[in-house]
């Protein structure tokens, strides 16, 4: 799940967007297929993010898991351009 994480992150990267939505597929060796999906507060594409909210998703699925895992995704939607990144500036900070 950290490597999709952080390959999702790198495509966001490469194509100068962000996914405001994580989704998750489960599929077990008897074919029954679970889908969950998260929508984040903003849109990121921070590896950390994505592994996290896909972890969230998946705890409760683990009665799921007896069976075996025949296929897992993690994929993002609303995806939207990234032209600025916000920076958190302490304009009143003192020394």
């Amino acid at each position: 799940m950290r490597n999709y994480s952080k390959q999702l992150s790198q495509k966001l990267v490469n194509k100068k967007a962000s996914a405001q939505t994580v989704v998750i597929k489960i599929r077990n060796n008897k074919f029954e297929t679970v889908t969950r999906r998260l929508k984040l507060k903003k849109p990121t594409r921070n590896p950390i993010e994505f592994f996290q909210s896909a972890k969230v998703l998946f705890e409760p699925l683990a009665y799921f898991l007896k069976d075996g895992i025949r296929l897992l995704g993690l994929t993002v939607t609303d995806l939207s351009d990234t032209q600025f990144e916000e920076v958190k500036l302490d304009l009143f900070e003192t020394k």
